[in-house]
């Protein structure tokens, strides 16, 4: 692979630069896919798609956030399940929500 830049950098500055910005993308799209397993979503249209991507993103910073001590993926399960638990993951409720099924 080629890039071009106007920057005035040593060849191994550049390829670090590289490696670090494809790190982050990485990293934030695995996450994504392991959550939700995007990568198997089958939505055609690209806009709607974009706003599926959105809406899951939203979801998993709500996630990140939870303070409860399980993985991401099993808070937005059981926010799917229990709406008292996704009252408490969404808006900061305090419930009695547990979130006992297996995933």
């Amino acid at each position: 692979q080629y890039y071009v830049s106007s920057l005035a950098i040593e060849p191994e500055q550049a390829a670090k630069a590289v490696r670090q910005h494809w790190h982050i993308e990485n990293q934030q799209h695995w996450v994504l896919d392991v959550t939700y397993r995007e990568d198997l979503s089958r939505i055609g249209d690209r806009e709607a798609a974009e706003v599926f991507a959105l809406f899951r993103r939203i979801a998993l910073n709500m996630a990140q956030h939870h303070p409860k001590s399980i993985s991401k993926r099993r808070k937005i399960k059981c926010a799917c399940w229990s709406d008292d638990f996704r009252m408490e993951m969404f808006f900061g409720v305090t419930t009695d929500a547990n979130c006992s099924q297996k995933v």
